[in-house]
């Protein structure tokens, strides 16, 4: 569950907030891959909720979609 340069592999959830803004957040899959393990009786985090298990790896601030693309442009290059 890696991705072509051995990183985990990650997607993002986006939720819309409100009045045009959204929020990105990423998840890992391999913490998604595994939760029976997490859960099994006698486990040191069964007592964990999913909530505490399932968390996002990062969570960006709420922006709108302009905000987002702006922020994903590259630098801009002197070609000089």
């Amino acid at each position: 569950m890696r991705n072509h340069d051995g990183d985990p592999i990650t997607f993002a959830e986006w939720a819309y907030l409100s009045k045009g803004r959204f929020q990105r957040r990423d998840f890992r899959v391999n913490v998604f891959a595994g939760p029976s393990a997490f859960s099994a009786d006698g486990s040191l985090f069964a007592p964990l909720g999913k909530h505490e298990i399932f968390g996002p790896e990062k969570s960006r601030p709420s922006a709108t979609m302009a905000e987002f693309a702006e922020s994903a442009l590259p630098e801009p290059r002197d070609d000089d």
